[in-house]
């Protein structure tokens, strides 16, 4: 069980670490995926652990309501959505000004 845990809390960090250490792509590329791994493993760690431990298969972001901010599990929900829409977008943007100033280089 320990080991499990262990597991699913340290594969978004040796993840980011491979993606920046072994991947031959530019160093934007490499940020805007570390960011997208990052984010992913940010929002959904919290809900593997609680599946693990407890056999809980509810998942926080799926309480998501932006019109509604008045229940600590809608607010959850609410900036968990927030953050990983923003970090993905920004993860998005940093892998096309890589691709593109990958581009420029080759050419």
């Amino acid at each position: 069980m320990r080991f499990l845990i262990f597991v699913v809390l340290m594969l978004g960090v040796w993840l980011v670490f491979l993606v920046i250490r072994y991947l031959p792509v530019h160093g934007l590329i490499r940020a805007g995926i570390s960011t997208i791994i990052s984010v992913i493993w940010f929002v959904f760690a919290n809900d593997f652990l609680e599946y693990i431990l407890n056999k809980d298969k509810a998942i926080a972001i799926s309480n998501m309501n932006l019109s509604d901010w008045s229940t600590d599990i809608s607010i959850n929900g609410n900036v968990l959505f927030i953050t990983l829409l923003s970090s993905c977008i920004i993860g998005v943007v940093l892998i096309g000004i890589g691709a593109f100033l990958m581009r420029k280089k080759n050419v």
